[in-house]
Formats: C-alpha cells, structure tokens, sequence
C-alpha cells in the first residue's frame, strides 16, 4: 500500500491520463482480480477515447457557432438597415411636403407666426431624429458637377459651352442617404453638351 502512495506523490504533478496505479502481487491475489482490472483498463480506455470525441464534437461546434455569428452580424445589420430605409422612404415625402410649405416665403409669411414656428420646430425635429440616425440629405449645389452615384439628371439644358458638360443647373429635389448609401438620389437639371 505504501508503494501505491510513492507511486501517486511521484505522478501527482502529471495528468490524470499519465497517472497509473499498478496493484501489488498481494492485492491482486486470483485471477478474479486481474480480469477486473483488465475491464476496467479497457473501460478507462473507451472514457479516454470517448471523452477525446466530445472535447472535438464540442471544439468543431464552437468553431461553427463563431463562424456563424461571423456571417449573422453583418446580414442582421443589413436588415436592420434595410428596415430602416424602408420606412424612412415612408418618411420621405412628408419632408418634401415641410420643404415645399416653407419654401412658398410669400404664403409661408402670411400665415400667423406662432404657427409658423410650431411647424418649423416640429420639421427640425423630424430632421434631427434622422440625422440621429445615420441619415443625411443629399443636396448638392448648382455649379457641381453630377454625381451619378447621388444625382439623378431628370433635366438636360442644352449648352454650347464644353466645360459645362455634366454640370449641375439646378436642384429640383432633395436626396436622402443613410451610413452613405443612398435611399433616393437628389434630383437636378444639368446641362448638356450641344456641339451642333
């Protein structure tokens, strides 16, 4: 038995798979003995091979979730994008409509100014509340040349002058972006080249 506790204080640093216990010849005694230690031998054995499967069932599991959540994240955000542009695109023409009731300064002036400013306080409101989420106008200036990425030419000005080719005449309506892709691009008359 004392054999037993040098042999364990001796591996007790060593891994439970390195730790081996041989009994003596006294405790072993019959035959009887050795065929269950045998068994259990072999039974230690299936546990070992058993227990190496699951630790890789579980690695190769582990791996496939974060390669999963590696691929879910970027599709959840498009969607989550997605929705919002959806209902922004809903959102859209009540702007348009702020834009053209305070556009129009001589009808805007005439109604009484308490109104006036409850209206502009709720446009900038809804502006703020876009802007607070990722949404930004697309407002280009006249004279810039067209983007075609954020402008839609819906207008050609005939032009003589080559250097005005593909510049901006005027705006006709405001566009819309959000985190840099456009919902609808801002619409302008541009000119166009005439070499007739």
């Amino acid at each position: 038995m004392s054999d037993k506790k040098q042999n364990l204080s001796k591996n007790e640093s060593a891994d439970e798979e390195d730790v081996v216990i041989e009994p003596t010849e006294e405790e072993v005694g019959d035959g009887d003995m050795r065929q269950k230690i045998k068994d259990l031998k072999e039974k230690l054995e299936i546990c070992r091979k058993e227990r190496a499967e699951y630790l890789a069932g579980w690695q190769r599991a582990k791996a496939d979730y974060i390669n999963l959540e590696k691929e879910f994240n970027p599709r959840y955000a498009d969607a989550l994008s997605f929705g919002a542009e959806k209902l922004f695109s809903d959102i859209i023409p009540v702007l348009d409509s702020f834009e053209l009731a305070m556009g129009n300064r001589e009808a805007w002036e005439s109604i009484p100014e308490n109104w006036r400013k409850g209206v502009e306080y709720i446009s900038s409101q809804l502006k703020n509340a876009l802007t607070d989420n990722s949404f930004a106008e697309i407002c280009p200036k006249a004279g810039d040349k067209v983007d075609f990425e954020h402008h839609l030419v819906v207008e050609a000005v005939d032009t003589e002058e080559k250097d005005k080719d593909g510049v901006i005449e005027k705006i006709l309506q405001k566009g819309y972006a959000h985190k840099n892709r456009v919902v609808r691009p801002a619409r302008v008359r541009a000119f166009a080249f005439n070499n007739n």
